[in-house]
């Protein structure tokens, strides 16, 4: 168990935000291992919200990795491609709101999609059907009930 320092969470956290795993830092000499820095976010909320933060930034990182590995031509297509296509899902994961497909939710011919104005019209138009029903039943009894006054 490494003691918490204030200058290897900061190094920590900088290499985060600039999109590197944390497996690859802990790796590192005189890093401390995941179990560690993952007992500093849990016990150190300085350290938790700088974390989160760096988290929150990392994909940001990702889209400027993804610009240089387009641009470096000393590695084959096939392996760029492969590469960005990672980071693109990464980014996609850590952040879908930002960096997410962007998803239309349309329905289909066996299951239409029902908005609330198709069920403010359904409820309406059930109402009027209903009172419409009862008048014509009101209307009904009316007539019976002269018919029988009148023998």
């Amino acid at each position: 168990m490494t003691a918490y320092s204030a200058t290897t969470a900061a190094l920590i956290v900088e290499r985060i935000a600039d999109g590197e795993s944390l497996r690859r830092i802990c790796q590192g000499e005189s890093m401390p291992s995941r179990e560690t820095v993952r007992r500093w976010v849990r016990d150190n909320a300085e350290f938790r919200q700088s974390y989160t933060e760096a988290m929150q930034v990392r994909p940001d990182a990702f889209l400027e990795q993804i610009i240089d590995i387009s641009n470096d031509e000393t590695k084959d297509w096939q392996h760029r491609r492969l590469q960005i296509s990672t980071l693109q899902w990464a980014m996609a994961k850590c952040a879908p709101k930002k960096y997410g497909e962007k998803i239309t939710h349309a329905g289909d011919a066996d299951a239409p999609l029902i908005t609330a104005e198709a069920v403010d019209v359904g409820r309406r138009l059930a109402f009027l059907l209903t009172k419409s029903a009862i008048e014509q039943q009101e209307v009904a009894d009316r007539g019976r009930l002269n018919e029988q006054l009148c023998s």
